[in-house]
């Protein structure tokens, strides 16, 4: 009675009064599965989430053949980053219930997380056995097979995913991208447009969405560049070294080592847009204090992990210069005004963070003309006349310049400018 007096209460949402009626019928009967089952359900809504395992755990002790319950607390696994024993409750949930899609799903999500991309996909095709219109499962299949470079099945299962929910932001987003890879603009194009028609808020199709349309735009949002860099910040050295060719932070350095003087060293370097560090091993040498500045979190983690830097900043580079009380020797950004397009804001917070003599090191890729330009890569790319009259009006004087290719993409080489500005103060 009070077990069922309890689901009832927490189908109206009256959780605490929910709460109180299962806890009274487990004090009768301590070992009731089902009670310690919905108790732990209540407990994980209002966020309790040990008190909920333990529940969870007293069900399955009492009765470990409801697939639920081992769902439920795999969920929790998932959770506290426990992928191994989140995996054995999914596998027990579907060895009781072959016909446990919800399993099978989040099963293929843990396998994703973990970099086993087959098993993942076998995962998700078992749900699509059992559901051919299972969305979610063809969005995930969408992600691996770009990830495995197998682009026509990632398009294919993106557009399956589309015709079954036509209306969802994301996984229009994803197609679009690929689409654009491809070279198919004008089905990218439609695709960013209804995500944005949909979701307002959805950063990355309005960027793309401009990019392609011709449209100039001052720089990409935050939430976007944040965004992009942690997908790829568990790979992203390997990625550009290896796979792009990069090698700026390298030209950087030696530029800096030919600059006059007969020893360069400086007391003080920040280097904005740090990324994971590349540049910062190649300059904390010839330093004696070192900050990088990223918008990514998960770009912070992989600099910390090098164990270069003297402080790490999460933030807009503008921003976090704004607010800063210090004088810097020597500001380096490697590869970081791709998506800037508009630079006099960087230039005017460097400036305010600037000792006379100090030095201002980045690169950008190039455009003809004398502006800026959003290309449809996503990326922006400066003219020399703009970064040099843009340094002028804020009284940077060119110290070196030097043309690059600053790195390759479908094997095509990117030609940019590497520059060093003095500060003349």
């Amino acid at each position: 009675m009070l077990c069922n007096l309890g689901a009832v209460l927490n189908s109206q949402d009256r959780l605490d009064e929910a709460a109180d009626s299962l806890r009274k019928a487990l004090s009768l009967v301590t070992d009731h599965a089902l009670s310690n089952y919905n108790l732990g359900n209540i407990l994980k809504k209002q966020g309790k989430i040990e008190e909920a395992k333990d529940c969870y755990q007293r069900a399955l002790g009492s009765n470990s053949e409801h697939a639920d319950t081992h769902f439920n607390l795999g969920n929790i696994y998932v959770e506290e980053g426990r992928l191994d024993k989140a995996l054995q409750c999914f596998h027990n949930a579907i060895s009781l219930n072959a016909s446990h899609l919800a399993s099978y799903l989040n099963m293929g999500n843990v396998l994703k997380r973990q970099g086993k991309y087959n098993e993942a996909l076998a995962s998700y095709r078992s749900v699509l056995a059992q559901d051919e219109h299972n969305e979610a499962a063809y969005h995930n299949i969408g992600i691996i097979c770009k990830i495995q470079g197998k682009i026509e099945e990632a398009i294919d299962a993106y557009s399956h995913a589309t015709a079954i929910d036509p209306d969802n932001s994301s996984t229009l987003n994803n197609l679009g991208n690929l689409l654009k890879d491809e070279d198919r603009i004008d089905e990218a194009v439609q695709c960013f447009r209804r995500a944005v028609e949909l979701d307002d808020n959805n950063v990355s199709s309005r960027h793309m969405l401009a990019a392609l349309t011709g449209e100039k735009t001052e720089a990409a949002p935050l939430q976007y560049v944040s965004e992009l860099y942690d997908r790829y910040a568990d790979n992203f050295d390997s990625h550009l070294v290896d796979t792009l060719d990069y090698d700026i932070p390298l030209v950087l350095k030696n530029m800096i080592d030919a600059l006059p003087g007969q020893e360069v060293r400086f007391s003080n370097t920040v280097d904005l847009g740090c990324g994971t560090g590349l540049v910062g091993e190649k300059i904390r040498p010839i330093t004696d204090y070192l900050i990088g500045i990223d918008i990514s979190p998960g770009i912070i983690e992989r600099a910390e992990e090098r164990n270069i830097y003297d402080l790490l900043i999460i933030g807009d580079i503008v921003e976090v210069l704004k607010e800063s009380v210090e004088k810097y020797d020597l500001f380096t950004a490697a590869d970081v005004f791709i998506y800037t397009g508009n630079l006099d804001p960087i230039f005017s917070s460097v400036k305010g963070c600037a000792k006379k003599g100090s030095y201002f090191a980045f690169s950008t890729e190039v455009s003809l003309g004398d502006d800026y330009i959003l290309r449809p890569t996503g990326r922006y790319a400066h003219s020399f006349l703009y970064v040099q009259n843009l340094a002028k009006k804020h009284g940077f004087k060119i110290a070196k310049h030097r043309p690059e290719v600053i790195r390759k993409e479908k094997g095509q080489e990117i030609f940019g400018d590497v520059y060093i500005f003095q500060y003349a103060g």
